[in-house]
């Protein structure tokens, strides 16, 4: 299976941020989108990421629908292709190296320990005070350095939580209770007055079936059919407000053969190597190895696991190119581990179980096409 990389340099997730915040009279250290420069920008500025939401899935299962009518072409995730990392794009404008936040479990020697990015807590097996997210992590909110008026809709479960309060900035943080509600939210915030606006909205559902059921299932489907003609709807009710709605993704998803799920604990030489359960996700992981054994491991690793490994400095590059969040290079650990093709490896700490853990029968965060291409749809409004 063919890897595809970060296109910081006109084609990703981060440039289209940069677009965004041009348009809108800031000044990004990225450079804008090759394919969506500032100029095709006007009006207020809707930004939905659809979580989960792969080019790959809207080409296969999306001829004929709204989205695909107004596709503008396929863009880059940032790496990792996972939320943690790539969804902060969105509302900062920096890449994953900037802002700190490097996957699902992070290991924070602030802390002494790993944490679940966001929801900000110790992973189980963990027990440790936590700080405020603002002292871990290099976010730079968009909405501080922008001349609009900003919102962020978010489920209302999330609202206040620390890392709404890290991402949000300046922005009025709204919580709306399911995805009809998102759009009657963005309605009203665009009908409210016409003023200038800039509204991030996040939608979930796309990215929560596919782990539990796959790609292919139905109920995939179902949710993204709902999902379009919600948007046909919302864009109908603002016809006659000056508006640019942009529907794009912070990552795509692959989908994991029971076959190709790959449990350490069935690696015994693996965990006598590590210092602690490995970081980050099932597609990418952050190893920390004791002193001694770690060509033993990247060895073991090679001839046994279906995984591509990575020096930190020889991955660096991929999660961007300007100054890094100061705590950044000890994040990766000793090695980082990418599988190949569509297996995933799960670690899981002394307190976890496959049951809650979850095991994520589509996952995300590797170099496939599925998980690093988004796509970008654009609708004028006038």
């Amino acid at each position: 299976m063919k890897s595809y990389f970060p296109d910081y340099e006109g084609g990703s997730i981060v440039n289209l941020s940069s677009s965004i915040e041009t348009a809108l009279g800031g000044s990004p250290k990225y450079g804008c989108l090759r394919i969506f420069p500032p100029g095709k920008i006007h009006g207020s500025v809707v930004l939905i990421m659809v979580d989960g939401f792969g080019y790959n899935y809207l080409k296969r299962y999306g001829k004929g629908s709204f989205m695909y009518e107004h596709l503008v072409g396929k863009i880059t995730s940032a790496f990792p292709s996972t939320s943690p990392a790539s969804s902060p794009c969105f509302q900062t404008g920096q890449a994953p190296c900037e802002h700190g936040m490097v996957g699902h479990a992070v290991y924070l020697k602030e802390l002494g320990g790993q944490v679940r990015a966001l929801r900000h807590k110790p992973r189980k097996g963990y027990d440790f005070p936590m700080k405020p997210m603002s002292g871990l992590y290099g976010f730079k909110p968009m909405s501080n350095r922008i001349n609009a008026i900003s919102y962020v809709v978010l489920d209302k479960k999330i609202v206040g939580s620390e890392f709404d309060i890290a991402l949000s900035g300046s922005a009025v943080s709204v919580g709306r209770a399911s995805v009809e509600d998102m759009f009657e939210k963005l309605e009203g915030i665009i009908k409210s007055d016409r003023r200038r606006k800039f509204i991030f909205a996040l939608e979930s559902e796309h990215d929560h079936l596919a782990h539990d059921y796959r790609t292919k299932s139905r109920k995939v489907l179902a949710n993204f059919k709902k999902f379009d003609m919600l948007l046909r709807r919302f864009v109908r009710s603002i016809r006659g407000f000056d508006a640019t709605v942009i529907v794009c993704a912070d990552h795509g998803m692959i989908d994991i053969p029971d076959d190709k799920m790959i449990f350490v604990e069935n690696h015994p030489f693996l965990k006598k190597c590590l210092k602690f359960t490995m970081c980050g996700q099932q597609r990418y992981l952050y190893c920390y190895v004791k002193n001694g054994m770690k060509k033993r491991f990247a060895s073991y690793v090679k001839k046994y696991l279906h995984c591509n490994l990575f020096y930190p400095d020889e991955i660096k590059k991929y999660f961007g190119g300007h100054k890094c969040y100061k705590n950044f290079k000890s994040r990766l650990g000793d090695f980082v581990l990418v599988p190949k093709d569509d297996y995933a490896v799960y670690d899981l700490t002394s307190g976890e179980d496959k049951a809650s853990y979850g095991l994520n029968y589509a996952d995300h965060g590797g170099f496939s096409s599925d998980e690093m291409f988004v796509p970008l749809i654009v609708v004028d409004v006038r």
